[in-house]
């Protein structure tokens, strides 16, 4: 005898914030209803293990060039720690400080950013636009710095990521707009 299934439990679940826990099954179901703002977070993970696979393939391109000394090839911080043999090239060098750095700068940022899109997609707050900037300039941003770290590139880079800033902001003040009792729990409660 068959057991009866719960058709409910995808279903959003409703709260006192009026914020959604779940989503509904429509919005899994195909891909081309998957949420923008889910998406550009998505992509902007991808984006970062891009340019750690980008760094992991280049620095074995140098190991097995014999360009460095294996044992030491690790990067602590943003201090790299590689033993240049003679033969590392003065741009090589810079490539792989460059790339590191992009790809650090992706990581501070990537918290920052995934828990807006999560607050604004479970509160139902439409930032469709502004996620999509966010990852077109954060993509933006690494290129330029992995490119050069020439004047240019440098106010190429700055551009992008005030860009990504000020949409962020707006990311934040569109939650506040949206769900002012959700600010107001974040408030520390002092006697």
């Amino acid at each position: 005898q068959p057991t009866p299934t719960n058709t409910n439990q995808h279903q959003p679940t409703p709260t006192n914030t009026g914020l959604r826990l779940a989503p509904s099954p429509s919005v899994m179901t195909h891909f081309e209803e998957f949420p923008r703002p889910l998406a550009a977070l998505l992509g902007f993970a991808l984006w970062t293990a891009t340019l750690i696979l980008i760094q992991a393939i280049h620095r074995w391109y140098l190991i097995l060039g014999a360009r460095v000394v294996p044992k030491d090839v690790i990067a602590i911080g943003d201090q790299s720690s590689y033993v240049p043999a003679k033969n590392l090239s003065r741009s090589n060098w810079s490539f792989v400080k460059r790339i590191t750095r992009a790809h650090m700068n992706c990581v501070e940022n990537l918290p920052v950013f995934g828990a807006l899109v999560v607050v604004a997609y479970l509160s139902e707050v439409n930032v469709d636009t502004l996620v999509q900037v966010v990852l077109v300039c954060r993509v933006v941003q690494s290129v330029a710095h992995v490119i050069s770290i020439s004047p240019p590139f440098i106010l190429v880079r700055m551009t992008a990521f005030i860009a990504q800033m000020v949409c962020m902001a707006k990311m934040t003040l569109a939650i506040h707009a949206a769900h002012p009792s959700l600010c107001e729990a974040l408030k520390p409660n002092f006697m």
